[in-house]
């Protein structure tokens, strides 16, 4: 199964980050905001970043001030990182940069630990249909190190869409398969995942993929695809533990488009800000959009 029909279930959003990191530590304070207004109708992000016909895989950091997404190129898929001086300035205030990793055939969903120092992506070769793999740097502003395929998580299985907690000491992920969300943890950075990964329920019925969660891991957002010849929504839900299940998922209100895939959605750490990625322009082209919202 290639890219297109994979990239029809995944997703990655939700609300606010609290803490991290490791070098050059960041703390926020989840309870900023208890309550929110309405998402904003969502508008494309700048040309430059919306540059191809695949557009996708978009995690905002947390403070805001980087995207690291995907997008075509004559050379297959690769990974690009939009910056800006501040939340008040558009993406568009600079020329996105091609993250300079070991290159293969189409690389996706890049998702960083909160110090920025550890990037994980999936990675479809002509060997593989699609496998996570994972990249390093001593220092934001380093080179990579080349890519490590992380068998250990997936079990050979066809997987993609990875979110590594901004601890480092989780991954969630797509199990391909199955259309379903599974996770796996480690004890501390310098170990390796093994065992392969637990299933997350969602209490939905439908295919699920591409999760996004809050720093302490109590919220998700995912896609999920309904009834025959759906299409991709998002939709996020809530636990009181990690040990608990998550409760009944909502649809996100407000930001969908008749028709439309919205897919790979993630947040700024104070939940103003929504990114994903949708073809609602013209059926085909996926483009990386944001909605944004207001505190009460």
């Amino acid at each position: 199964m290639r890219e297109e029909d994979r990239r029809r279930s995944r997703i990655r959003s939700l609300t606010w980050l609290a803490v991290v990191a490791g070098c050059g530590h960041v703390d926020f304070d989840p309870a900023a905001c208890t309550a929110f207004g309405p998402w904003s109708s969502p508008t494309p992000l700048a040309p430059a970043i919306n540059s191809s016909a695949r557009n996708w895989g978009g995690q905002i950091t947390p403070d805001g001030l980087a995207l690291y997404y995907s997008a075509k190129t004559a050379n297959g898929q690769r990974t690009f990182v939009a910056e800006r001086a501040s939340r008040a300035d558009p993406f568009a205030s600079s020329q996105p940069t091609n993250v300079a990793i070991a290159a293969s055939d189409d690389d996706d969903d890049p998702s960083l630990t909160g110090d920025q120092l550890e990037m994980w992506f999936d990675r479809t070769t002509p060997a593989s249909a699609g496998r996570l793999y994972s990249t390093a740097r001593t220092a934001i502003g380093q080179a990579w190190s080349d890519p490590i395929l992380q068998d250990g998580v997936d079990n050979n299985a066809v997987t993609d869409a990875p979110w590594i907690a901004l601890d480092g000491l989780s991954v969630y992920y797509t199990d391909v398969d199955s259309y379903t969300i599974r996770v796996q943890t480690r004890a501390s950075r310098s170990d390796t995942f093994t065992g392969g990964g637990q299933l997350v329920p969602l209490g939905i019925a439908a295919n699920v993929g591409t999760a996004w969660l809050s720093a302490d891991q109590l919220a998700i957002t995912f896609q999920a695809t309904t009834g025959a010849g759906g299409t991709n929504q998002l939709w996020d839900a809530e636990r009181q533990t990690i040990a608990d299940g998550f409760g009944a998922p909502t649809q996100i209100a407000g930001i969908g488009a008749p028709g439309a895939d919205d897919v790979d959605a993630s947040l700024t750490e104070d939940g103003l800000e929504l990114y994903f990625a949708s073809n609602r322009s013209d059926g085909m082209t996926f483009e990386i959009y944001v909605a944004t919202r207001t505190c009460k």
